[in-house]
């Protein structure tokens, strides 16, 4: 009784909260959450046990880990500013300290170098003027506080949260996130160098996994290639690249019940296509071969897959999809990567293109074949498309279920009537049955 849903999943149960240590990989800055999930519902954990699941999840650590041994060791991650740490002492608030913190975000360097000769602020204060700075995208104030005054790198120079703080704390809406990687500032170019020149690397995650959200049990590592900016700007992305960027870093990571209930001591997984993916979406081809010829590979990601527009929510209260930004665009690069060898017939899981989807009709789990994914998200435009390039509606959409999967992808050509059988109620489509039935657009069947 009491027992976790997630014993399901792993051979080993999940340590109490209580019987773990208060920090991960020796920081022992923050405490065990409050959310930790907990196996069996008591403490009555005897020291074997204890033995055997630390010894386990070190076993999962390794195990991940050796799959990347050939590649370079990644850096470690951003620390959390000093006036974060439990314990330590915060940034000054004083109306000259906030004097300090504007000059530092409008990139006044003469006041900036004015407070700190005569006041010598603490290294909190200064890390928050580093924060300050880098949201306005100062450089120059970057690059003075970081190379003379050695002020440390950290989490909130890349994002932090917002708060309304006119509002009564009841009536208050939750916290916004302010990225520089979101902004279309000019200036981010000339901030990245200054960061990169003062010890910043761009493998390095940018927040703590405690910290990022959770989705459907994952967990995320978030670098500077996650984000769309980086992509589609051709200076930003090289200067990225050239200084060392893996673009094969995963964003989304293992469920969190795959180490136990402390998901950040998860390793950052690699040799994954989710930059390929998103560039496929935002970006070019020119896009495309700079990341391929840094060392991304086809066969990581399903690209190809991820070009297909993606229904709304069924329910119209879930994320819109992540499509790709020009839907046009998008054949020009699915041209070139059929020019680079993907398999037009490839079956992918595409779990990653439909999680947020709320509703997605692949029976078959969630491999498919291009044509598949296209036909079960309602997007004509690519149906057309990759039939025209040779795609066979025929091809066995699941590797792994075959019973489940009926054996064959569900766009094999049929009679309209049949078809309209074959999918679901939402997909009853005139135009879908008119083309995965080989009929003329003009003769294609009335809805019924």
């Amino acid at each position: 009784m009491g027992h976790s849903i997630f014993s399901l999943f792993t051979p080993r149960m999940i340590l109490p909260a209580t019987k773990r240590k208060s920090m991960t990989s020796g920081n022992k800055k923050f405490p065990p959450p409050e959310h930790a999930w907990k196996f069996p519902a008591d403490d009555g954990w005897t020291e074997e046990q204890i033995k055997f699941q630390l010894d386990g999840e070190e076993e999962d650590r390794r195990e991940v880990l050796a799959r990347y041994a050939d590649l370079p060791p990644l850096p470690p991650a951003v620390p959390t500013p000093e006036y974060l740490v439990q314990g330590a002492p915060v940034y000054s608030r004083g109306p000259e300290s906030a004097g300090f913190y504007s000059a530092c975000a409008e990139g006044r360097i003469n006041d900036v170098r004015d407070f700190i000769e005569s006041s010598k602020p603490p290294p909190a204060d200064l890390q928050y003027g580093l924060e300050q700075a880098s949201h306005g995208f100062q450089a120059e104030i970057v690059r003075y506080l970081m190379r003379e005054q050695s002020v440390s790198l950290h989490t909130r120079v890349f994002q932090r949260r917002n708060y309304t703080r006119i509002l009564p704390l009841k009536d208050r809406p939750p916290p916004s996130l302010q990225n520089i990687f979101t902004s279309r500032r000019p200036e981010l170019l000339d901030l990245l160098k200054a960061l990169i020149d003062n010890g910043w690397h761009p493998n390095q995650t940018l927040q703590p996994l405690q910290e990022v959200i959770y989705a459907r049990h994952r967990s995320v590592h978030e670098v500077a290639l996650h984000y769309p900016r980086c992509l589609q700007d051709a200076a930003i992305l090289k200067l990225l690249l050239d200084s060392g960027a893996d673009p094969t870093i995963a964003r989304i990571q293992a469920p969190i019940y795959f180490f136990g209930d402390w998901p950040w001591e998860a390793p950052v997984q690699r040799k994954s296509g989710e930059i390929l993916d998103l560039a496929v979406k935002v970006g070019t081809p020119e896009t495309v071969e700079t990341l391929l010829s840094h060392g991304a590979k086809l066969e990581y990601g399903a690209p190809l897959h991820n070009l297909v527009l993606r229904p709304p929510p069924a329910d119209a209260l879930g994320p819109i999809p992540d499509s790709p930004v020009d839907p046009a665009a998008r054949f020009a690069v699915a041209e070139y990567l059929l020019s680079l060898g993907e398999d037009i017939n490839g079956v992918k899981d595409v779990v990653n293109a439909v999680r947020d989807t709320s509703e997605m009709h692949l029976p078959g789990g969630w491999e498919a074949t291009p044509l598949s994914h296209a036909v079960y998200s309602g997007d004509f435009a690519f149906i057309e498309w990759l039939l025209e390039k040779g795609a066979d509606p025929e091809t066995e959409r699941s590797k792994w279920n075959r019973d489940r999967d009926q054996s064959r992808a569900p766009i094999k050509p049929m009679t309209p009537a049949a078809s309209a059988l074959a999918f679901p109620t939402n997909s009853r489509n005139p135009r879908r049955l008119a083309i995965l039935s080989g009929y003329n657009m003009e003769t294609a069947p009335s809805a019924a």
